[in-house]
């Protein structure tokens, strides 16, 4: 009887790191593309367009690196995670232009 109750045991404790290391490689591979992104730093007075459209001219940027933009005679926050160099001097935000006003 102890016996089985070892082997038992045993398996169980096999099918706990088995059905564990998908998680955990996860976990792990969630760790590697955070490291890879990195956020982009945005400069006062550049573009900052939504896909094709143009949102406006960076108005300030926080020490965290989110923009503060105006549209349409009110301070909009983009988040420094949506934002990258789309090139010329010109960023992008990859969310659309209704989210930025509705976010606000």
């Amino acid at each position: 009887m102890k016996l089985n109750t070892a082997i038992a045991i045993s398996v169980s404790a096999m099918l706990a790191l088995a059905v564990g290391a998908p998680y955990a490689a996860s976990a792990s591979q969630t760790e590697t593309v955070q490291e890879e992104r990195q956020i982009v730093r945005a400069r006062e007075g550049a573009a900052l367009f939504a896909g094709e459209e143009s949102l406006g001219k960076i108005f300030k940027v926080s020490r965290t690196g989110d923009v503060k933009i105006v549209i349409n005679g009110k301070y909009r926050v983009i988040p420094a995670a949506t934002i990258s160099y789309r090139g010329q001097g010109a960023y992008q935000t990859s969310l659309t232009r209704d989210q930025v006003l509705s976010a606000n």
